[in-house]
């Protein structure tokens, strides 16, 4: 299932970003002899008439340090367009989309995620 695009005026960006909530997470693990863990993310919240959303794949380098998989790979259904209501380049794009992720929670929400099933696995 995608979402419908929805016009993002630059402007509006930063506001927006305080909007994005924590919608879902899925968690792998890498596999048995180092049980490193990856999964995605999605954040979003509901506009006028639809939501907008942002979701990237998250990996962990080491046991609790968790960082973007590539920070080039996050997908969002926002079209950022300027003033004039011209949709913005990719770089701008990528930049914003970088910029909200850098501000968001995600890695507390990623590490309670991981205690909780390494706390399961122990039961």
């Amino acid at each position: 299932m995608t979402w419908p695009t929805v016009p993002t005026p630059l402007d509006d960006w930063q506001q927006a970003v305080r909007r994005l909530r924590h919608l879902g997470m899925s968690v792998h693990v890498d596999d048995a002899e180092k049980p490193l863990r990856y999964g995605q993310l999605l954040w979003g919240f509901e506009t006028h008439d639809s939501m907008l959303g942002i979701a990237w794949d998250w990996r962990e380098v080491m046991p609790d340090v968790v960082a973007i998989a590539d920070p080039l790979s996050i997908v969002s259904n926002a079209c950022f367009v300027d003033e004039e209501g011209v949709a913005v380049d990719d770089a701008v794009r990528m930049l914003c989309l970088n910029t909200a992720v850098y501000q968001l929670p995600w890695q507390t929400a990623v590490c309670a995620a991981k205690r909780k099933m390494r706390a399961s696995a122990l039961a």
